[in-house]
């Protein structure tokens, strides 16, 4: 999400009080635009990250992550395949 997309999302009339980052490689930038337009985590928004950043302990911000069990996912998938 670029800064222009984030700054057109929160000049909406909308009470924005969440955002679902899809990507934890994303997530680094859209932070960063987000502290660049003034927006507080958590106070104004909650952040949720598919993906677990090793660079969010270092943040001082709570956000929700969630867990992507990339090789269980994989597994699951040849099962199904050989089925």
């Amino acid at each position: 999400m670029s800064t222009i997309q984030l700054t057109r999302l929160f000049s909406k009339q909308i009470n924005t009080v969440g955002l679902v980052i899809g990507q934890h490689s994303l997530a680094e930038g859209v932070l960063a635009g987000l502290t660049g337009l003034g927006v507080r985590i958590p106070e104004e928004l909650s952040v949720v990250i598919i993906g677990e950043p090793t660079w969010a302990s270092f943040l001082p911000w709570t956000f929700t992550t969630i867990e992507r069990p990339l090789e269980r996912i994989g597994e699951m998938a040849a099962r199904l395949l050989l089925n």
